[in-house]
């Protein structure tokens, strides 16, 4: 099963994750309530896949907590989507991996854990692309010389 965010996660985040000590310092140092709140779901995700909590992990040898973030990769590659549209609720994307990894990345930081984290990245999966792309100026231009008053402020 896949570990993702649902709504009943943020509530169980809200609360417990600022319990531990280990986490309480780290939200502090976020003004956004949005990068604190996806900080919260990415650390309590990781925490439960592995079945940990916050100050417990930080415990653990810097080589033991680096083979779980590459184990934690390689699920999160097994279970994400390979597309480039856009996911539905409780989906995730092979393109948020780097995003789900942030928040646990920054946790371990605030901890004075480092870990090496270009290795880590080598386990990230490719990047999917879409096939689209912005119109070039001279698109533009083209656009507009055919278009009239209505869709000329529709493009502009």
């Amino acid at each position: 099963m896949a570990f993702l965010a649902t709504k009943s996660d943020d509530e169980y985040t809200m609360v417990n994750m600022e319990n531990y000590k280990s986490c309480q310092i780290w939200l502090e140092g976020y003004n956004s309530s949005h990068t604190k709140k996806a900080y919260r779901i990415h650390l309590s995700l990781f925490c439960r896949y592995h079945n940990i909590n916050p100050d417990s992990l930080v415990l653990l040898k810097v080589e033991q907590i680096k083979s779980m973030v590459i184990d934690y990769v390689i699920h999160l590659k097994k279970v994400a989507k390979q597309t480039s549209e856009k996911q539905k609720p409780g989906e995730l994307s092979v393109n948020s991996i780097k995003t789900y990894l942030a928040g646990i990345q920054s946790s371990l930081e605030s901890n004075d854990i480092v870990l090496n984290w270009k290795k880590i990245a080598k386990y990230y999966p490719e990047q999917v692309t879409n096939n689209l792309r912005a119109y070039t100026k001279e698109e533009i231009s083209k656009l507009l010389s055919l278009a009239d008053l209505r869709d000329c402020c529709l493009i502009c």
